[in-house]
């Protein structure tokens, strides 16, 4: 009897040890020898493929229409009638606290100068071309003074989501400014089409593939073979898609949210949760920086819950955000809390009254929004984009982590699980702070 039982444990040793050499290989080749995907064939996205494609460079300048704000005033006046403060509010576990939503209309209602924005947006240099049948809109400085700098390179912006093109105001001034340093930029900041004052697309495909071939046409146009090109959060999987296709053409990328296959690291992150087994998937070095695979993987799950939405019916999503200012309002304000910091939730505004730019840039990032009817688009673009299939970088690539990113992987994710698909990483930073915006939160500091 004894020997039966013997011989019972050591099969489920056996089997348990084969299982963990398979997993392991299983990650190896997930990781080493990802299957090779074709670079796609840049599509069609406008109304009418008769027309030829305007191909000149030309100024732009944002209207303004007085009309269209006041409808927003009063549907957002309508909706603070509707909103249910029944119960008194102890935790921030629910989302926004309603308290503040109604604090924050009331500012953006009677406080909010919607003509200042207006002016100094317009005070950019902004320009549009038709790419791929589409109005792409860009903002585009040169630098200031040329005199004594030993190299002008040009680099390619991408923006975040729920942001635009707006949240560089403050990085791209000191870009294109010398200090001390012996580069300075040319920048080129496109709207992702469907948001900001970019086209929408009118037929489907629009996602990060497509887009990131129109910003290399766009580049190519301005006369720029060979660039720079900086992404975050979601402007980061557009660049990742350029220096993917065109690695001859990107000098550099430098990137905030670094994409790993979501499968192979949550087993990775699990996997490290036991101490024996983390020694072997890990560096020594990287150790000491990893709280717990469980943790990270749970933080990870509560990251990818902002997006699950828009991944199934982005219509849906879309359609309810765009036809209610204040609920749209609620949606982007919860994004910004938690992405700045994720204790940022147990207060009672967020710790939205301190957020870079305060409330007036909230309110103007909505209004882009809002006023250009971005919301449709974005829900699809984020759905379309969901199922490409990550390849590796190449190119020469600089990653900045901050710990204050509610996603692991933008967090400080090991070096050891990030070079397996970025293979020239020259730069590995982990940010003292910041979060999921560290062009509106640290502009200087990611300058550097």
């Amino acid at each position: 009897m004894l020997s039966y039982l013997l011989w019972f444990l050591v099969s489920i040793l056996i089997l348990l040890v084969m299982l963990f050499v398979a997993c392991i290989v299983g990650i190896f080749l997930y990781d080493h020898v990802l299957a090779a995907r074709s670079i796609p064939q840049e599509k069609f996205f406008g109304k009418d493929r008769s027309k030829s494609e305007d191909t000149t460079i030309r100024p732009f300048k944002v209207e303004y229409s007085e009309e269209e704000f006041n409808t927003i005033r009063n549907l957002i006046n309508e909706s603070v009638e509707f909103l249910d403060q029944s119960y008194e509010e102890v935790e921030n576990t629910n989302g926004i606290k309603l308290s503040f939503l109604k604090e924050f209309a009331d500012y953006w209602v009677n406080k909010y100068d919607w003509r200042r924005f207006i002016n100094n947006i317009n005070f950019s240099r902004q320009f549009v071309t038709n790419i791929s049948g589409l109005e792409i809109y860009f903002v585009h400085l040169t630098p200031y003074n040329t005199a004594g700098y030993v190299r002008v390179r040009p680099i390619l912006l991408i923006h975040n989501f729920p942001t635009s093109v707006h949240e560089f105001n403050t990085l791209i001034p000191l870009l294109v400014t010398n200090h001390g340093s012996t580069i300075v930029f040319e920048v080129v900041a496109p709207s992702i089409p469907g948001q900001g004052w970019s086209e929408a697309a009118h037929k489907p495909g629009l996602d990060i593939s497509q887009t990131g071939i129109m910003f290399h046409q766009l580049m190519k146009r301005l006369g720029h073979h060979q660039y720079y090109v900086h992404g975050e959060g979601r402007g980061a999987d557009v660049a990742e898609e350029i220096a993917f296709m065109y690695p001859r053409s990107v000098i550099g990328l430098h990137i905030t949210r670094p994409q790993i296959d979501t499968g192979a690291t949550l087993f990775k992150l699990l996997l490290c949760s036991i101490p024996t087994v983390r020694n072997y998937i890990m560096d020594k070095e990287d150790i000491s920086n990893t709280n717990g695979g469980i943790s990270k993987t749970w933080k990870m799950m509560q990251g990818y819950l902002f997006d699950q939405m828009c991944y199934v019916h982005p219509d849906t999503v879309g359609v309810s955000l765009s036809t209610s200012p204040l609920g749209l309002a609620a949606y982007f304000l919860e994004i910004f809390a938690a992405g700045t910091d994720i204790s940022n939730r147990k207060s009672k505004d967020g710790c939205l009254y301190e957020f870079p730019g305060g409330l007036d840039w909230l309110i103007t990032n909505l209004m882009i929004y809002l006023v250009t009817r971005s919301t449709i688009p974005t829900c699809r673009f984020i759905h379309r984009s969901r199922n490409i299939r990550l390849q590796n970088i190449t190119v020469p690539t600089g990653i900045a982590f901050y710990p204050k990113n509610p996603f692991p992987i933008a967090g400080g994710l090991p070096r050891s699980f990030i070079s397996s698909r970025y293979k020239n990483v020259i730069r590995y930073t982990r940010m003292e702070s910041g979060g999921s915006f560290p062009s509106i939160e640290q502009p200087r500091r990611l300058q550097t």
